[in-house]
């Protein structure tokens, strides 16, 4: 319950110090499309190229990836306890099995998310 409180007033905090810097009777800078880009914009603007900027970005991967992961061992074990073993016992008890399905899974989570990327790519960026 700690961990959580903590969390939310960091994010209560940054969004307190984001609302002071650009107040929203300025409208956005330039180079700002959308008030979802200020929390970046401000860290690359005031932190130029040092440590912070590495780690924040650093940061912002390994929660992706960390997401990432959960999703498909979620869905992995999903496909294998759920699906394989109740509908063939030989087949689900295998231990090789959820080793397959957790490859193939990420094989199809990544090509999803990287058509999804090209898309938003494409839609946004040229």
């Amino acid at each position: 319950m700690l961990a959580l409180t903590l969390v939310l007033l960091i994010g209560v905090g940054f969004g307190a110090l984001i609302e002071m810097e650009y107040p929203k009777s300025s409208g956005l800078p330039e180079g700002v499309k959308k008030a979802d880009q200020l929390m970046i914009f401000f860290i690359f603007e005031n932190y130029g190229n040092g440590l912070f900027r590495g780690l924040f970005v650093g940061c912002m991967i390994s929660a992706a990836l960390s997401t990432a992961s959960s999703i498909i061992a979620v869905i992995s074990s999903t496909v294998h306890l759920d699906l394989l073993e109740k509908k063939s016992r030989k087949f689900g008890r295998l231990e090789i099995t959820g080793r397959v399905v957790s490859v193939i899974t990420g094989i199809f989570c990544y090509i999803l998310g990287k058509d999804l990327i090209f898309y938003y790519y494409i839609k946004y960026f040229l």
